[in-house]
């Protein structure tokens, strides 16, 4: 792809994804600084992971009682799901699509996301550096705030993302003429 063939798709996804005219930024903005922030969501996920298997084996257990199940992180409440969500005393079955890894995933995408809307490309960032940065833009956005928000977002999407958002950094670091070594455990 050549280079104002990216910046043209870049632009198009700036409209397709548009964020209110500003003088702060509320999620950062930049090209570094954003992918740390984005970066630092990753343990996030996990935790969601395991906190929506809680979830749905206390609605699975018989005597659940339809109402409000807070989600907690680090013991703060993070946000209320409504009752609708979860089953009474009737013998209902749980519906197979709510609280499943996927969903979590989808969620936690949803929060950690929104770090690359500001993301800014500089003009001597090499196309093909510029096109992994906008992929990896266009792929989060999509399963954080597109069409993909609405569904289970599959662990290997997860694990891609976070590898990628590796890989960029670590490409930056030898565009910036710094001899980066790759980690033998990350």
């Amino acid at each position: 792809m050549k280079e104002k063939e990216l910046i043209r798709r870049f632009e198009q996804l700036k409209k397709r994804f548009p964020r209110p005219k500003r003088t702060g930024s509320e999620f950062g903005k930049g090209l570094i600084y954003p992918l740390v922030l984005f970066a630092m969501h990753m343990d996030m996920a996990v935790k969601m992971i395991e906190e929506y298997k809680r979830i749905r084996a206390e609605c699975e257990k018989p005597d659940f009682v339809k109402g409000v199940v807070n989600l907690k992180y680090k013991g703060k409440k993070v946000r209320t799901m409504p009752g609708e969500f979860y089953i009474a005393k009737s013998k209902q079955p749980i519906p197979s699509n709510l609280f499943t890894e996927g969903r979590a995933l989808s969620m936690w995408m949803n929060g950690a996301s929104d770090h690359l809307y500001d993301i800014v490309l500089p003009k001597k960032l090499p196309a093909s550096l510029a096109k992994r940065v906008i992929k990896l833009r266009e792929k989060a956005l999509y399963w954080g705030h597109g069409s993909g928000m609405m569904k289970d977002m599959p662990l290997k999407e997860y694990e891609s993302i976070r590898a990628e958002t590796a890989e960029i950094a670590y490409l930056l670091d030898r565009w910036l003429g710094i001899q980066a070594i790759k980690a033998e455990w990350n």
